[in-house]
């Protein structure tokens, strides 16, 4: 069971649990009103819940397509990059009250691996309207 960060949802909790011998399920349950709401279409994904407590972000390693899930209304956004997805996690910017998602991508090539990002919107992503870097150095990144 995963406590949902910050005090915006304390009644909140998201659990995983196995249905078969290789699929998993996620259920964000609701602890005052004693309800669960299966995320069925959620299955076989990692999943990273964002600081502020206020999404949950859902995705399959090595797939193009990712989630974001909000809490209040519980919604889930379907998104997509043009690589394949390593990781997303989203942070706060300089921008306020404004958030950025990122989704990174590790790629081979003939020297190894890159590795590339893209930037969504953090609170209306939308695959339309993304920035996508590619090949970051990160040298002296210790």
């Amino acid at each position: 069971m995963l406590d949902i960060p910050g005090n915006i949802f304390p009644d909140r909790k998201i659990l995983a649990g196995t249905s078969t011998a290789s699929s998993q399920q996620f259920y964000v349950l609701d602890l005052s009103e004693r309800k669960s709401f299966p995320l069925d279409v959620l299955k076989n994904l990692t999943l990273n819940l964002s600081p502020d407590g206020e999404r949950l972000w859902a995705y399959d390693r090595g797939a193009m397509g990712f989630a974001q899930l909000t809490f209040d209304p519980l919604q889930p956004t379907s998104l997509y990059t043009q690589e394949p997805i390593d990781f997303v996690h989203d942070f706060a910017t300089s921008r306020g009250d404004a958030r950025s998602a990122i989704a990174l991508h590790i790629l081979a090539n003939g020297q190894g691996s890159t590795l590339d990002a893209t930037l969504f919107d953090g609170l209306q992503p939308s695959s339309s309207d993304t920035k996508f870097f590619d090949a970051l150095e990160l040298e002296g990144i210790k």
